[in-house]
């Protein structure tokens, strides 16, 4: 997979040098076979694909346009079947995938039975997110749109020429940063990845000497004194209790979470103020407040613990 070399990723970051070529658009664009494309899907009876129209040749970005196509089971048996609509930028100025989904919908048919499937694509349709003016920009030009029952499954091809509103645009240069044109991007260098970053790539640690905040872990707070004791515990617990194919995984979570998501996942049994001491006990408060801000709410935790269960 595209992530492969850069996840769970390290202790204080995660590189997402795959950039946008996440599944498909990665596969189809470094030129990757798999077993099952996107949209891939299995199905008692066959369709067929016709008559695909779009309702103008030539738009304005900020006008709409509707594809339409007629979808006929020609099968024995009843189905659905989704459509589904990818566009391609025939010559973009920045790298991009192959196409990319942009819609989709989904028919039911009787068998012999057949009906017009329309998609409406907006101006985010043929837009890529321009980082040299912070905004979703289209560039003037032709655009592939496919029709088909999966990524690799196309059935039918049809043509728009897109005009920009703002079509003098700042443009980003990713030159320094060839392997994304190609796709080829498993191991992308340092160097290539800055170049994209815009910055230097940051401290794959945790800063020793900064304070532990909420959008930190376990494991970030591990050099700690109560960091590491209890990360030691959950370690010593998980590994003891859960000793399934997922057990790493759920490790991995325990000590990777930010303390911010507890709050969420906790379904509001946890709140700010018991993070807030969490941390303090982390910072190594001497005053001893943050162990009673902490312990303040666990009577009401414990009082609702199934509904944390059943949350959980």
């Amino acid at each position: 997979t595209p992530c492969y070399h850069n996840f769970p990723g390290n202790p204080a970051t995660v590189e997402y040098r795959e950039s946008l070529y996440v599944g498909y658009r990665y596969y189809e664009k470094a030129g990757k076979a798999v077993a099952f494309p996107f949209g891939f899907g299995l199905s008692y009876t066959q369709f067929a694909y016709s008559a695909p129209r779009v309702s103008k040749d030539k738009i304005k970005d900020d006008e709409s346009l509707t594809v339409s196509v007629t979808v006929k089971n020609t099968g024995t048996s009843a189905g659905a079947e989704i459509v589904q609509l990818y566009v391609a930028a025939k010559q973009p100025p920045v790298f991009r995938p192959a196409k990319e989904l942009k819609g989709f919908s989904k028919v039911f048919l009787e068998p012999g039975e057949e009906k017009e499937v329309s998609i409406v694509l907006e101006k985010r349709a043929f837009a890529y997110y321009n980082t040299a003016v912070s905004d979703w920009h289209v560039q003037s030009g032709n655009y592939d749109i496919w029709v088909g029952a999966s990524s690799a499954d196309i059935r039918l091809k049809l043509h728009v020429e897109v005009e920009s509103t703002r079509p003098d645009a700042l443009l980003p240069d990713y030159s320094a940063a060839p392997d994304y044109g190609t796709g080829n991007i498993l191991t992308v260098p340092d160097s290539q990845f800055e170049s994209l970053l815009g910055r230097p790539i940051p401290p794959t640690v945790k800063d020793k000497t900064l304070p532990i905040v909420i959008t930190d872990n376990f494991e970030n707070a591990a050099h700690t004194k109560w960091g590491g004791r209890i990360n030691r515990l959950l370690r010593f617990v998980l590994t003891h209790f859960n000793k399934g194919p997922n057990a790493e995984m759920v490790r991995g979570l325990a000590v990777q979470t930010p303390f911010r998501s507890f709050i969420a996942m906790s379904g509001g049994l946890a709140n700010t103020k018991m993070m807030e001491g969490l941390l303090r006990i982390l910072n190594d408060d001497k005053a001893g407040k943050g162990w009673r801000m902490f312990l303040g709410r666990v009577p009401h935790i414990l009082l609702n613990i199934r509904k944390l269960l059943k949350t959980v």
